[in-house]
């Protein structure tokens, strides 16, 4: 199985995901895990990575498609993955189809989860259940 999960914070994505992992035996890639991993290591690519986040700033799209590109290359990933958190705009979307296409990767499943009574309030970041 190779499905992405899209929704907004909150939601239940990384709950759902961690579910689905298991059921199904096959890696999740939670984007923020993956992004907080690699700004430890000291690889440029890390150090890269940590200098955006560091300033609060968004990872740019270059160096997000290295670091998906080569998690989903891996070997553990040709039986299936989840991914959470990627793609968040329909740029990285169209890259992630072509990369796709080129690596003979089929997505089966793209699941947007929507919750009844959610909103996220626009004087601050937090999200909240009504």
């Amino acid at each position: 199985m190779r499905l992405i999960l899209f929704g907004p914070p909150g939601a239940g994505k990384g709950t759902q995901a961690k579910k689905l992992s298991e059921r199904f035996k096959i890696p999740w890639v939670s984007m923020g895990d993956v992004l907080r991993d690699q700004s430890e290591k000291k690889t440029s690519l890390g150090q890269e990575v940590k200098k955006y986040m560091k300033k609060g700033a968004l990872v740019p799209d270059h160096l997000l498609f290295n670091i998906v590109e080569d998690l989903i290359s891996d070997e553990d990933f040709r039986k299936g993955f989840i991914l959470d958190g990627f793609p968040r705009t329909i740029t990285q979307a169209e890259a992630l189809e072509k990369f796709f296409k080129k690596a003979g990767i089929d997505l089966d499943r793209v699941v947007y989860i929507d919750l009844d009574g959610y909103k996220q309030t626009s004087n601050d970041q937090s999200c909240k259940i009504q």
